[in-house]
Formats: C-alpha cells, sequence, structure tokens
C-alpha cells in the first residue's frame, strides 16, 4: 500500500511537471 502510494505521488509529480513544461514551450513559441 504504502509503496504504490509513493509510486503513484511520483507519478502524478512527473506528469505534472511534463504537463507545465509543454505549457511553458506552447507559451514561449509565440513569444
Amino acid at each position: 500500500m504504502v509503496v504504490e502510494r509513493i509510486g503513484n505521488s511520483e507519478h502524478i509529480t512527473l506528469c505534472k511537471r511534463q504537463i507545465g513544461r509543454g505549457l511553458l514551450w506552447e507559451f514561449r513559441g509565440p513569444l
């Protein structure tokens, strides 16, 4: 249970980082 929870939290943080980078690149493109 604990391992699964930690894995999920890490996976979510990685997804958020990837999404944040994608948004930054999209905003930087036009600018």
